[in-house]
């Protein structure tokens, strides 16, 4: 038990977002964030793949979603980097 407290520990100093709250309510806003990354992930593909034309190069296709996927990363990553420095900055310390 002692090494998972310190794992969470060390994960959290250096950046990494676990559980908000070890409660019902911290795993359900948990999993409300990680399926809901999810369906915005695909249904954002999917609106994308709508707009960008049909190609014949069949490579097109990996590079658009390449591309796609970068993007998606650094506007998740921005979100969850602002949500983590609001959180700090509220006093909010473990």
């Amino acid at each position: 038990m002692e090494f998972a407290s310190r794992a969470i520990i060390i994960a959290y100093t250096n950046g990494v977002i676990f559980l908000s709250d070890p409660s019902f309510g911290g795993l359900l806003k948990d999993l409300v964030i990680f399926f809901g990354t999810i369906l915005v992930f695909v249904m954002g593909f999917l609106a994308v793949s709508y707009v960008v034309p049909p190609s014949r190069n069949p490579y097109g296709f990996w590079l658009w979603f390449l591309v796609y996927l970068f993007g998606f990363t650094n506007i998740l990553g921005r979100f969850l980097r602002r949500r983590s420095k609001k959180r700090e900055s509220s006093g909010d310390r473990r």
